[in-house]
């Protein structure tokens, strides 16, 4: 499924920047995020697999996803809109300081 999806997806990315199409993140994550999580196996509609939205604590910053595997959270997935760089440290840091409150690795 994951050879399926992966050219459907670098389509898709390409006719949003062609059109110079600022989507925003919560479109990404509908149009490209969550198709490429299900590529990869993940149940994305399981909350006890695929938590949206993730804070461990009612203070902490939420990710925009937390994958569980044996009922803890192994993976952080943080989206941004395809106008934003992510090469930008400012999202490292933003992930990693997330991961890091939860005891990701």
């Amino acid at each position: 499924m994951l050879a399926e999806t992966l050219p459907r997806l670098r389509k898709r990315i390409q006719e949003i920047r062609d059109r110079n199409g600022n989507v925003g993140e919560q479109n990404t994550k509908a149009a490209l995020v969550d198709p490429l999580l299900s590529a990869l196996g993940w149940d994305i509609e399981d909350i006890d697999e695929v938590s949206r939205e993730y804070k461990r604590k009612s203070q902490d910053n939420p990710v925009d996803s937390a994958l569980f595997m044996l009922r803890s959270p192994r993976l952080f997935v943080e989206a941004k809109g395809l106008e934003k760089d992510l090469r930008d440290r400012k999202w490292i840091s933003q992930v990693l300081g997330y991961a890091t409150v939860v005891g990701v690795e």
